[in-house]
C-alpha cells in the first residue's frame, strides 16, 4: 500500500483467486476485509470475488 499511496493511485483491486481452496473462501474474504480496514489510504480498495 505504500507504493499505492506514494504513486497516488486512485484504486487497487485484490482478487480472491484460489481463496476457496479447502472450503475457506468466507474466512479468507473476512480476513482480507479486516486487514484492509486497518490501512490508511485515499485509494478505493476493491475486493474481487471470482465465482464461476
Amino acid at each position: 500500500m505504500a507504493i499505492i499511496n506514494r504513486q497516488g493511485f486512485k484504486s487497487v483491486a485484490f482478487p480472491l483467486i484460489g481463496a476457496g481452496t479447502g472450503g475457506k473462501k468466507k474466512k479468507a474474504r473476512e480476513f482480507l476485509l479486516d486487514e484492509l480496514a486497518n490501512i490508511e489510504t485515499e485509494a478505493r480498495l476493491v475486493v474481487v470475488d471470482y465465482s464461476g
